[in-house]
């Protein structure tokens, strides 16, 4: 058979790097046989990847690398004919394996991998992973695994050609008593000065008050880091280096459990890399529901992408999905972002050569929205394991964003956090951001001097960026009140909140709202009529005097409204999961047991989403938003970058079908639906000039062009309800 050739197009390292903002990447599809490869079926398969639109190859294959020591030489000869396969057909090969994960006693050279074991904080005992038959993570600050490891992948990636590496499973044992070996303790004193304490009874254990719990947590996250820097240092320039990773910020199990988050990773990693797994409060397993838990994974999406803007890396999404009908889904979702994604052989086709013809669409993209919402990895760290703490209130503005298409991003307090991260933002939301730092505090105050907006809410400021607890609020003097106390319950779990004046941020609340939750005390606000809402305390005795429950006020030429409870929690709910209780880390779950109907369960408050609004809209009026939602149909998910050359790219994604009633029950394998739209969909755009906009989407050939309204303020795009099927892109042209 003759095999159609091409030479390969990357010529250096620079547009090997470049060539991540446009990739379309596909696991290699056919586990081969060691040493039995045939070279002519490589080139087959490489050039059908080739013509489906693939341009990026992902090897995955004996994963659990270091089980296979007696195999290494057949491997790397495999390895070495697929690469030069997909090298012929011009498509780039990266190796994806488990660095450290393995059940092998045995030895690779000079080193007895069994040494490399994990040792627990409390007792020393090595830690196993039941759920896969006791294999254990080597722990990645062991010097001999790090010398065993480095020796074998630049040995591998030299002798294979491949363009780079998938750092996978750069772990602690799961769960966050690991590791505390001999070189762990060592790095530990090295980095915070002390020895780490030891003892099973030890009071720092799981106890987040105490400085040596929340320093061990942040030791770990370290480690990660360095071992990314010392892998790119180890590869080179000229590599591709991703780490495999399902963290986001939609629950503390990733910091706490395998020990890191991206951030961490970025510190090393060149393309930034997401299992998007929706992970919820309970733990549940990999398979979730992405198209009726939209909401779970775009705020994953918008991390990403601040990440991406943050360090100037392009960003690639992966998603386990239940069924095949949602991969399309998922999809469109990663592309409204510009991101790359690995596609499934049944969608790669149709995706790809779509998506081939308007890679200029997803060129180093750039956030549009004018409002922040700030994200701290510290606080996700070290004030606690429950994610109703932080993170749940985070998700609940959030959400209530997204059911308006109101346009938001996420800022990053902890990577290249500076004021130029917050120019051109009239509103930042910091989420009980309880931990920040001295010069992180002095960016936020300097942003509402010069005439920025804050909306705050419960502990924020209350702690350092190490977790330990002020004896007042960083950010009093913009508050103008001081910190007296946390009450987590009053006799009663539901505290009524009392409005007054009637002013529009409890428009149609009614007298009382129902609350769930811890309630910060202070003092008295700088004017009395500052208060918006107060709290009522029962007791055994009577009510006590009211509290300021929601706030207003001015700060130099900024505003402000603060909430000393947690509205946002109020308003998130889990996603669209399989209800399966077995801890998964531990015992496996069958196939079978996925199957079974889950439960949805709503959980949110509704009128929480008004006031939830009505705090945004109170500081910015909808029509000072840059992209103004005039009139778009439930169910349209929205959103909107910038590309290099001026150009606004404006993603609409048909959501209509996930409405779901609370209770309602659905099989794993329920087939997606996408009603089309009557009413046609109305954005306004905040520019001077629109030279042209047009449509493009894989439901229709070619590309449509519509017109733009000159209106005051700006420009109106009127897009027919006919054009939206499953996902459009539109993209204004600037004069």
């Amino acid at each position: 058979m003759t095999i159609q050739q091409k030479t390969f197009v990357i010529n250096s390292a620079e547009e090997k790097l470049n060539s991540m903002w446009n990739a379309r990447f596909c696991y290699w599809p056919k586990l081969w046989e060691i040493g039995k490869i045939d070279p002519e079926e490589a080139e087959k398969t490489a050039l059908s990847l080739a013509r489906s639109g693939v341009n990026a190859v992902m090897l995955s294959h004996y994963h659990f690398r270091f089980d296979y020591v007696h195999l290494f030489p057949e491997i790397e000869a495999t390895t070495k004919i697929v690469v030069a396969a997909c090298h012929r057909q011009g498509m780039l090969a990266v190796e994806h394996h488990s660095s450290n994960l393995t059940i092998n006693n045995g030895r690779y050279k000079q080193w007895r991998l069994r040494d490399f074991v994990p040792r627990d904080i409390r007792t020393g005992v090595a830690g196993y992973v039941p759920v896969y038959n006791n294999a254990w993570y080597c722990c990645i600050n062991n010097p001999h695994w790090k010398e065993a490891y480095f020796d074998y992948i630049s040995n591998f990636i030299k002798n294979t050609g491949a363009d780079g590496l998938m750092h996978d499973d750069i772990h602690f044992a799961p769960g966050w008593f690991y590791c505390a070996c001999q070189y762990c303790r060592e790095k530990f004193k090295k980095i915070f000065g002390y020895a780490l304490p030891e003892g099973k009874e030890y009071p720092a254990w799981e106890n987040f008050e105490h400085p040596a719990w929340r320093d061990w947590l942040m030791f770990r996250r370290i480690s990660a880091q360095d071992e990314f820097m010392n892998i790119k240092k180890l590869l080179g320039p000229g590599q591709i280096l991703f780490g495999c990773c399902s963290v986001g910020i939609n629950s503390t199990l990733g910091v706490h459990d395998p020990g890191y988050t991206y951030e961490d990773f970025a510190w090393g990693a060149n393309v930034l890399y997401e299992e998007s797994i929706c992970h919820t409060r309970n733990e549940t397993p990999l398979e979730t529901y992405t198209f009726y838990s939209w909401k779970r994974f775009f705020l994953d999406r918008k991390y990403y992408q601040a990440l991406s803007e943050a360090k100037g890396l392009p960003c690639i999404a992966y998603f386990y999905v239940p069924s095949l009908a949602e991969n399309f889904f998922c999809w469109a979702l990663t592309k409204s972002f510009g991101h790359g994604y690995i596609a499934a052989a049944e969608d790669r086709e149709k995706v790809f050569k779509w998506e081939k013809p308007h890679e200029s669409l997803f060129e180093k993209p750039v956030d549009l929205a004018d409002i922040g919402i700030l994200h701290s990895a510290a606080t996700m760290t070290v004030s606690g394991a429950d994610s109703r703490y932080y993170l749940d209130e985070l998700r609940g503005w959030t959400e209530a964003m997204l059911e308006d298409n109101i346009p938001f991003k996420i800022i990053l307090a902890d990577t290249e956090f500076s004021p130029k991260r917050l120019a051109g933002l009239k509103l930042l939301i910091l989420p009980n951001i309880t931990c920040l730092s001295d010069k992180q505090i002095s960016i936020i105050k300097g942003f509402i001097k010069e005439g920025g907006n804050l909306i705050l809410t419960h502990e924020t400021s209350l702690y350092d960026e190490k977790g330990a607890k002020r004896k007042d609020f960083a950010l009093k003097d913009v508050l103008g009140v001081s910190y007296k106390k946390t009450i987590q319950k009053i006799n009663l779990s539901v505290y009524p909140v009392m409005q007054r004046n009637n002013n529009p941020i409890l428009k149609d609340a009614g007298e009382r709202i129902p609350y769930f939750g811890p309630q910060v005390i202070s003092s008295a606000p700088r004017k009395f009529s500052d208060i918006i809402a107060w709290i009522e305390k029962y007791n055994l005795f009577g009510v006590d005097a009211p509290d300021p429950a929601i706030m207003e006020g001015k700060y130099q030429k900024g505003k402000f409204v603060y909430f000393s409870f947690k509205p946002g929690l109020m308003y998130a709910t889990e996603g669209v999961v399989p209800l399966i209780t077995k801890d998964y880390r531990k015992e496996p779950i069958k196939r079978k047991e996925l199957s079974v109907a889950p439960l949805w369960i709503d959980e949110k408050i509704p009128v929480y989403k008004n006031i939830l609004i009505n705090s945004i809209k109170s500081l910015v009026p909808a029509k000072d938003f840059f992209l103004v939602p005039l009139h778009v149909p439930q169910g349209v998910i929205i959103n909107s970058y910038r590309l290099a050359d001026r150009r606004i790219v404006i993603s609409l994604l048909n959501a209509k079908g996930t409405s779901l009633k609370p209770g309602q029950k659905m099989p794993l394998k329920q087939a997606l639906r996408y009603p089309r739209f009557k009413e046609p969909i109305q954005i306004k755009l905040a520019v001077n000039s629109i030279k042209k906009v047009s449509l493009v989407s894989p439901d229709f050939p070619g590309e449509k062009t519509i017109t733009a309204q000159s209106v005051r303020g700006g420009y109106v795009l009127n897009i027919p309800a006919s054009f939206l099927k499953r996902f459009l892109m539109a993209q204004v042209m600037l004069d």
